[in-house]
């Protein structure tokens, strides 16, 4: 047991390591929030993604070749930190909001009651293993099958569902198999550790964008305990990672599109890829999150962006995953027969208003439900209502940004359902009551930062920063050193 554990624990510490190096590569400067935030989720995801080519390739998964690939990937990550370029002043850009007199007490408290909501997650998780069908069938099961017979292809008899996920939480759960045989299983650790990512990176957010350290605090505790997140966290489904990484995404897209910045553009982009990597619906989410971030700053009047260091990482991780599904080893990838039975039923007059009507209808209902949602929709309702004057494109780009963005994600989540009407039929509203909570995880959290966000100071205007970014690093690259 001791020794599952310790070897658990190695594994944990490789993904920290491999993101660390990786964060720091990309952003070219250190920001301690940043690399504790990030570090496992891109650790774990970049090492998953090229752990899944590697088996594709038929080289089989053990040990030893899972070792060698992550030694390799660490040393390309540190030798980009090597030759990275050497870091700008900071002081001619705009600073984290500092604390008001308040700070003093209430931001540690705040810290505090979010360290001991993340280890009570912990705690949770770790006590009560794979307990549910989802958890075990479709994530732990495949995992450990992956470990046991050395290949992806396992993931086809193991566990439901086949090969219509993604892999990247599957490939995590079986390297703990893999090198400790899981019998804690710390594995459940990474759910509790992507919560506190989720929350590390809305305070981050936040502070980025002027907003007080004690609001920022309070917000992150709200955040992470709204009752379904937190209980998510403690789970072991995809819904509270996806969430991470495609929350995250969107937020240093942000940054990084609103001071053309490449290095925060980059970092969007790997992060969005790698909610691809994680849910099939996460490259839809992707593709949204691209459309809505480009016309959001459009409409601000922003015409310049660093396309190829935005999109690349995502249309590299995501086409791996599509070209594997267009191979014939899985099923229905990213919900190709829904919207072919949408557009079939939509020729002969068959619109299913009634489900169109009964998933927000649904949603209005789970809104008022303290026991799932807690206060999110009625405070964020509140705080919107108050400060609804601040959301204008071009005095508070960030803010109108924030806002289509939270509109374009539950929009999406609204619309995956309304698709899978076509292919569901009678147990439709089984699965909408059991699973649309969850699904709606990325526009809820979107939700709690655009609220939080409009109690900021407009932030300055863009300085030179054209001009900064065409040497590779610019405002946003600087603010993130802090």
């Amino acid at each position: 047991m001791l020794a599952s554990v310790v070897l658990g624990l190695c594994v944990l510490a490789a993904f920290a390591g491999l993101g660390a190096v990786i964060v720091r590569a990309i952003l070219g400067v250190h920001d301690r929030l940043a690399l504790v935030g990030l570090s496992v989720p891109i650790g774990g995801g970049v090492l998953t993604w090229f752990l899944f080519l590697v088996s594709w390739a038929g080289i089989p998964l053990t040990p030893w070749s899972s070792l060698v690939v992550w030694l390799l990937l660490l040393a390309v990550a540190v030798g980009l930190v090597r030759s990275g370029r050497p870091r700008l002043d900071i002081r001619r850009h705009p600073q984290p909001a500092k604390g008001d007199q308040l700070d003093a007490w209430i931001r540690p408290v705040a810290w505090l009651a979010f360290g001991g909501l993340i280890g009570l997650a912990g705690f949770i998780s770790l006590g009560h293993a794979y307990g549910s069908w989802d958890a075990a069938a479709g994530w732990a099961a495949k995992g450990y099958g992956i470990a046991k017979e050395g290949t992806i292809f396992a993931g086809e008899v193991w566990g439901a569902w086949g090969l219509a996920y993604p892999l990247n939480l599957p490939i995590q759960i079986g390297l703990f198999q893999m090198f400790g045989h899981d019998m804690v299983p710390l594995s459940k650790a990474l759910f509790p550790i992507f919560l506190a990512s989720l929350g590390l990176s809305a305070y981050r957010f936040w502070q980025l964008q002027g907003v007080s350290g004690t609001l920022s605090a309070l917000g992150m505790v709200f955040l992470v305990s709204v009752p379904l997140v937190f209980l998510h966290g403690t789970q072991g489904y995809g819904n509270v990672p996806f969430t991470a990484y495609f929350v995250q995404g969107v937020l240093w897209g942000i940054i990084g599109l609103r001071w053309r910045d490449r290095r925060t553009t980059l970092m969007s982009g790997l992060l969005l890829g790698l909610s691809s990597w994680t849910r099939p619906e996460g490259f839809l989410y992707a593709l949204a999150a691209v459309a809505g971030l480009l016309a959001a700053f459009w409409v601000t009047g922003q015409r310049r962006f660093h396309l190829t260091w935005w999109l690349a990482p995502l249309a590299v991780i995501a086409a791996a995953w599509l070209l594997f599904g267009w191979s014939g080893m899985s099923s229905d990838r990213l919900g190709g027969g829904a919207i072919k039975a949408t557009l079939e039923a939509w020729r002969t007059g068959a619109y299913h208003l009634r489900e169109l009507y009964l998933i927000p209808r649904l949603l209005y209902d789970r809104a008022l439900d303290l026991t799932r949602w807690g206060t999110l929709f009625q405070v964020t309702a509140v705080l919107v209502v108050l400060r609804l004057y601040k959301v204008r494109p071009k005095t508070s780009p960030e803010i109108f940004v924030a806002f289509v963005m939270t509109a374009l994600a539950s929009f999406v989540a609204i619309g995956l359902f309304y698709l899978q009407s076509y292919t569901l039929g009678s147990v439709f509203m089984t699965v909408l009551d059991r699973s649309f909570d969850r699904a709606f995880f990325p526009a809820a959290t979107l939700m709690v930062l655009t609220a939080v966000r409009m109690y900021a100071g407009d932030m300055p205007k863009m300085a030179n920063a054209s001009t900064e970014a065409d040497s590779g690093v610019s405002a946003a690259g600087d603010v993130v050193a802090l």
